[in-house]
């Protein structure tokens, strides 16, 4: 998990002068297109439930993408209590 964690931090956020509505319809796919059946009813569910989705902006949209940069396995284990949010994760958005 430590090396998975390295790894993720490494990678490419989202442009901060991104459009938000471009950067909600991009984590609206990478919410359906999870590896795990699981993770996807789960991340897809909450992206088409529209009041709290398009009340996002800014930041935590930024966030949101944070968190579906991560493991499908590591978010099921935080989510079910089974593994400690990190810090680098503990944001509104989660």
């Amino acid at each position: 998990e430590a090396r998975w964690r390295e790894l993720a931090l490494k990678q490419k956020p989202a442009p901060d002068k991104q459009d938000d509505e471009i950067l909600r319809k991009r984590l609206r796919h990478q919410a359906r297109g999870r590896g795990w059946v699981e993770a996807a009813e789960f991340l897809a569910a909450f992206a088409e439930a529209t009041d709290n989705f398009a009340a996002i902006s800014g930041q935590e949209l930024r966030d949101l993408d944070r968190l579906l940069r991560c493991d499908d396995m590591f978010l099921l284990r935080i989510v079910t209590e089974r593994a400690e949010v990190p810090e680098e994760l503990d944001t509104d958005a989660f």
